[in-house]
């Protein structure tokens, strides 16, 4: 990965390391990372050769188009060109005392409530001892930092010359995500771990502002998600080893980098637990702009069409399996619309295509 698509789909969202980062810390990050996630006794290969396609203009002359002109756009410039279209039908309602509530084409979509200050002084004495593991965790928690792009890398062949389609969604992907979990963190402006005890002492800079949800988390289940739905099976089986595998590291994956937060002494375990749900809102709600869906309402996608996260609700298991989302208790709110239309992203569209033929080899190729 380089440039502008790089490092925004590696989900560089939160803080700044100190100092300049050479190959070798990388290499050492890299490292570390892969003994925590890899499944020695996984087997499972993709294919017994492979192949991977240029950045395709075929199809319609509509398709032609759209493609000659993602392709005259630097990286940088295409998300000005398409975020405001994505985040046209988000809205926010006022800042209540303990929640705030998202809105899509002003249909309630997606309400957070925050942890009380008790919670998470509650949670003050795990962030310090979580500190014990900086020594081993200290390579991944300064690369990612800034870009957590190489590990992606490491487990995908992702890279600008490869794979130029998929990068650019996920930077796109990763622009939404900013501009959500960073309206909820503004909103509920909750303290971080070291304005709490001076015992905290994170081992980098404490990003100026709030903790809650973790950005970082947030932006990484998004990453994981969408390259999961990229790469799976034509078919659309989940009896497919090589695949569970691959997504099975891709959201381990996600998870470790939002752990590292804590153990940095940058966030609470709540932050880590809400930022995985409003990153699985935020991938559920992308995936479907991609694939071109014409309505939201309240059961547009499942139970993610009007859900909540509750701190108070948390379990474990739930965070294990991507449930933190719950459906509130009424669904359909008195006297509110829970149907909008969504005005289709031909851009868009043609992106997730792209980069599902980039990821071809993969996604056909199961054994």
């Amino acid at each position: 990965m380089s440039g502008a698509a790089g490092g925004a789909a590696g989900g560089a969202a939160g803080g700044a390391a100190g100092g300049v980062l050479g190959g070798s810390d990388i290499t050492k990050a890299l490292r570390s990372h892969r003994d925590a996630i890899v499944q020695p006794d996984d087997a499972s290969t993709y294919a017994e050769s492979t192949s991977r396609p240029d950045f395709s203009t075929s199809d319609s002359d509509i398709k032609k188009e759209l493609a000659k002109k993602i392709k005259r756009l630097d990286s940088w410039a295409i998300p000005y060109v398409l975020m405001p279209r994505i985040i046209e039908p988000i809205t926010f309602d006022s800042k209540q005392s303990t929640s705030l509530t998202l809105r899509v084409g002003g249909v309630r979509a997606l309400t957070l409530f925050v942890p009380t200050i008790n919670q998470f002084k509650l949670e003050l004495a795990q962030v310090i001892a979580d500190a014990e593991l900086r020594n081993d965790r200290s390579a991944e928690i300064l690369v990612q930092a800034n870009d957590t792009s190489p590990f992606w890398a490491s487990i995908l062949p992702l890279d600008a010359a490869r794979t130029p389609a998929t990068l650019l969604l996920l930077s796109l992907a990763q622009h939404l995500s900013l501009y959500v979990h960073m309206r909820f963190k503004h909103e509920f402006s909750c303290a971080r771990p070291v304005d709490y005890s001076s015992q905290v002492q994170p081992m980098i800079r404490t990003p100026g502002h709030g903790t809650y949800p973790m950005g970082h988390m947030c932006e990484s289940i998004v990453t994981a998600f969408l390259l999961a739905e990229l790469t799976q099976p034509e078919n659309n089986s989940n009896n497919m080893p090589a695949w569970n595998g691959l997504k099975e590291q891709l959201y381990r994956t996600a998870r470790r980098i939002g752990e590292n937060r804590v153990i940095a002494g940058l966030h609470f375990p709540i932050d880590w637990y809400a930022g995985l749900a409003t990153g699985v809102w935020i991938a559920k709600y992308f995936e479907m702009r991609c694939k071109g869906s014409e309505f939201w309402n309240s059961e547009s996608i499942g139970k993610f069409g009007e859900c909540e996260f509750k701190p108070e609700d948390i379990k474990i298991q739930d965070a294990l399996n991507l449930t933190l989302l719950k459906p509130p208790a009424t669904r359909i709110f008195p006297k509110e619309k829970s149907v909008a239309p969504l005005q289709k992203i031909p851009e868009l569209e043609l992106i997730w295509s792209l980069a599902r033929e980039e990821m071809q080899p993969v996604h056909q190729s199961y054994p």
